[in-house]
């Protein structure tokens, strides 16, 4: 008979409660301990069932140590014992499932990324098609901009021509300018100098009629009719000669402030 705590026994109630999880290196440590306490029963069958439980074991761990905290059989709450394959295909398989998982995750954030940089692109192709419209806008008018300095230039050219065209004019003009100032003020001087004779001459004629006259009062004697008409036409001449002076010389200092303007 089993005892109540033997291997066996745990093996069986343990596969009971856990009947859905499947294998785990606790059950299948217990197994191994169940099949080692049922051997030495066996009988005659016992050397080929341990040969069995050898090939077995070798099939079921593989050379991988690990340690556990799970209680033992017999007490032990810490040891170290090959690991079972099963466990290194969980492991793998979790480790694929995370490393799966990880993938995904880097996945969508370099989808995230790419559909960033995608629109970043579609902005910048936006942006340089915008740019490109731009100095192509640009490019027209610099062209215009240059025909039209080209014009200006050409017009500048022109009234530069023009310009020392009207200075050599204007020096030729002012050479002419100069001669008839000149002449005009020798005329003026001349004019000047008459109208000063005749002025003195008038006064001469004036002290001499203005002494005729008195001594024709004091004498109260009338002059001759035929000696009259002479005094008066000489007096005349000389007035007309002397406003004719001075009227020449208002015209010729005229003539000479709007040839200097």
């Amino acid at each position: 008979m089993l005892k109540g705590k033997s291997p066996v026994n745990t093996y069986n109630l343990l596969a009971l409660e856990n009947s859905q999880e499947g294998l785990t290196e606790e059950r299948i440590c217990l197994a191994f301990q169940a099949y080692d306490e049922l051997v030495p029963k066996l009988g005659v069958f016992t050397p080929i069932f341990q040969k069995l439980r050898i090939d077995l074991f070798e099939a079921v761990y593989s050379d991988y140590l690990t340690g556990t905290s799970e209680k033992r059989a017999d007490g032990d709450t810490e040891y170290i014992q090959r690991l079972p394959y099963f466990s290194l295909v969980q492991q793998l398989f979790r480790q694929k499932h995370d490393y799966n998982e990880e993938l995904k995750e880097q996945l969508d954030s370099v989808k995230e990324r790419l559909l960033e940089e995608h629109r970043l692109l579609e902005e910048a192709q936006e942006t340089v098609t915008a740019k490109e419209s731009l100095i192509s806008s640009l490019s027209t008018t610099a062209v215009e901009l240059e025909s039209v300095i080209g014009d200006k230039d050409k017009q500048i050219n022109e009234l530069k021509n023009e310009f020392e065209k009207a200075r050599e004019m204007f020096k030729s003009s002012q050479v002419q300018w100069e001669s008839n100032i000149a002449e005009l003020q020798e005329s003026l001087l001349e004019a000047r100098n008459e109208n000063n004779f005749l002025s003195g001459f008038k006064k001469g004629y004036d002290a001499v009629y203005n002494a005729f006259l008195d001594k024709s009062d004091v004498f109260e004697c009338e002059p001759e009719k035929n000696e009259q008409p002479i005094i008066c036409a000489q007096n005349s001449t000389i007035l007309s000669n002397a406003e004719e002076g001075q009227k020449l010389e208002e015209q010729i200092l005229a003539v000479i402030n709007i040839t200097i303007d």
